[in-house]
């Protein structure tokens, strides 16, 4: 990457990773060990917390986690979200600093904006990363075989390294891990939380909504995304192309050769009121329709990218639930919720991990005072 896009991203001022000035020790639940419950666990052993995280997959990172466009976003997603924006650069700058192994630069990170397609023209879209002081070098797009009505842009976004991560995370907190285990029941009276009648003094909800049990009440405007997401074999493991801003297509590098192909209109399947609905949806799914669903989704990249499949090849598909707010904007901004001593987590993307964590860490104090004021 050219050290003209090396991210020049002013410092944050929320995150403190050395204070661990956290109040008494508390007994505590984590549901979901993914992204942001594996950090989160991180930061509470840290803070000095007895942390036991419930995960009801055999392995880490077995849901939206590890079955997702690895993008460490830096905010080139969101010209119509400041906020969003403003967490992704700061989360950024975290993530490079406490995991720099967890990410890896991509020589060719385009974004392109069609010039008669998309909500912002190329010129405000330009103007607004320049003012978020987001690294952006305007590139010949038919130099990478884009249609010329097209407007490119290389970008300093990372490749997650999602491998190494699961790896990293599945040996630090392997004492921690209670694989296979589902959180089947909580319950909460006199001061006093049970997960599966196990007492705890507090219980993080890190499934976005997935946990039922713990999240119920909390998150009445979210909904579940069942997604599917089409994975290709290709020698073009330096590039990654995003289009913006609308209703388009990303084709992002994914691991060991393979990139993904998602797509904003065509890769949910439906919009659930629970995420039990959601992965019902996904099992009626057959080859048939996904072979409609691929097709029509790759119609829609050589609409502007004419030789997509002269360098990609379908060889394989995955799904996933993917957990949205109602919103009137783009915005995919942190939220952390609690009810009792039940704390639930919704956020957007992984580098907002940061800001999650501390979110917690309030309510932390707030759930675990609470307890023991109720057991004097």
């Amino acid at each position: 990457m050219s050290s003209a896009l090396d991210p020049h991203i002013p410092e944050p001022e929320t995150f403190s990773p050395a204070l661990r000035d956290n109040g008494p020790a508390a007994k505590v639940a984590i549901v979901g060990a993914g992204w942001y419950g594996c950090h989160i666990a991180e930061e509470l052993r840290a803070d000095g917390h007895d942390v036991h995280i419930f995960e009801s997959q055999a392995d880490i990172f077995g849901g939206a986690s590890g079955h997702t466009q690895n993008r460490l976003h830096l905010g080139y997603h969101y010209a119509r979200s400041a906020m969003t924006r403003r967490q992704a650069s700061e989360g950024y700058r975290h993530f490079k600093k406490i995991y720099p192994t967890l990410s890896r630069v991509v020589a060719n990170n385009i974004y392109a904006v069609p010039r008669d397609d998309s909500l912002l023209d190329s010129e405000t879209y330009l103007q607004v990363m320049q003012a978020s002081q987001l690294p952006i070098e305007l590139v010949d797009s038919t130099a990478f075989g884009l249609a010329p009505s097209t407007t490119a842009f290389r970008v300093a976004e990372e490749l997650l390294c999602t491998q190494s991560a699961k790896r990293l995370f599945g040996a630090s907190l392997r004492p921690q891990l209670r694989l296979g285990t589902r959180a089947e029941s909580v319950e909460e009276a006199h001061g006093t939380l049970r997960v599966n009648g196990e007492p705890f003094d507090a219980a993080v909800d890190c499934t976005w909504g997935a946990w039922e049990a713990g999240g119920q009440g909390m998150w009445p405007d979210l909904y579940f995304e069942p997604c599917v997401t089409f994975v290709y074999e290709s020698q073009l493991h330096e590039f990654a192309l995003t289009l913006v801003d609308g209703a388009f297509f990303s084709v992002y590098p994914f691991q060991d050769g393979l990139h993904t192909l998602t797509s904003v209109t065509h890769t949910p399947l439906g919009r659930c009121r629970s995420h039990d609905e959601a992965r019902q949806t996904i099992a009626r799914q057959n080859t048939d329709s996904l072979e409609r669903t691929r097709r029509i989704m790759e119609k829609d990249v050589a609409r502007y990218w004419p030789p997509f499949l002269d360098h990609f090849r379908h060889v394989d598909a995955f799904f996933s639930v993917k957990t949205k707010m109602r919103s009137a904007s783009d915005a995919r901004v942190v939220s952390v919720r609690r009810s009792g001593s039940r704390i639930s987590v919704f956020a957007g993307k992984v580098n907002t991990i940061f800001t999650a964590a501390d979110l917690v860490r309030q309510e932390m104090h707030a759930a675990v005072g609470r307890n023991q004021w109720a057991s004097l």
